[in-house]
């Protein structure tokens, strides 16, 4: 084999993974998360699952196959609009739209410490030219629906990938890191359908907005700038 699979898999062999008697490393109990701070549209992201996974399945071959030096190649052509709503109202806007769209999309609380905002809202695309023609959708949405001064930019990949490998622009392949690839899948056995999440998870995460627009309200000030007369 390209690389040692039990050791690079075991940190996810101690938290819920198994290998089967089959040979095959899956989940032991496949569900949903349910302490989540998103709510995702069940529209998968296009060409995932002929890729036979999802962001989850991705996300651990950058973190335990790849060591954190490569990301997946199906990563190198994701891509995707991010929109920065400053208010919980507008949070519950985006949710509402995301849930008749048919793109892969999400919205939610920003409680990761690296993203630097409160809120966001992604839409998932194929390529930078579809991404650019997500961008003009999307732009034209929030400025009709919240306003022109919401930021919306196009990315590539994920942020958690330029945390460890720099700017996104500079991703490169590893050496025989098709190869790999095709030796995860005779590996793997990963359930790809995410379907719609459970009404019980939507009501838990419509708290934690609640809760987390709380704890990130401005402070009423009751001073101005005029120097104090003695």
């Amino acid at each position: 084999m390209l690389i040692n699979w039990v050791a690079a898999l075991e940190p996810l062999a101690r938290s819920g993974w198994m290998w089967g008697t089959d040979g095959k490393f899956r989940m032991s109990n496949p569900s949903q998360p349910y302490d989540t701070p998103w709510l995702h549209n069940p529209v998968r992201i296009p060409g995932s699952k002929d890729a036979g996974g999802d962001c989850g399945l991705f996300t651990h071959y950058h973190n335990y196959v790849f060591q954190q030096k490569g990301i997946h190649s199906f990563c190198m052509e994701c891509y995707k609009v991010v929109v920065i709503p400053e208010s919980l109202a507008q949070v519950h806007k985006i949710a509402e739209w995301q849930d008749g769209l048919s793109v892969a999309c999400k919205v939610g609380a920003e409680r990761r410490p690296y993203t630097q905002r409160v809120w966001g809202a992604y839409f998932y695309c194929r390529g930078v030219e579809e991404g650019k023609e997500r961008y003009k959708m999307v732009r034209e949405w929030v400025d009709e629906n919240l306003g022109k001064d919401i930021k919306v930019f196009l990315k590539r990949a994920c942020t958690e990938f330029e945390q460890n490998l720099g700017e996104s622009d500079k991703f490169k392949m590893l050496p025989d890191q098709e190869l790999i690839e095709a030796e995860g899948e005779t590996i793997f056995d990963y359930e790809t359908g995410i379907g719609s999440q459970a009404d019980p998870i939507k009501h838990h995460v419509w708290d934690i907005w609640d809760d987390w627009d709380k704890k990130n309200q401005k402070p009423i000030t009751y001073h101005d700038e005029k120097p104090v007369e003695e």
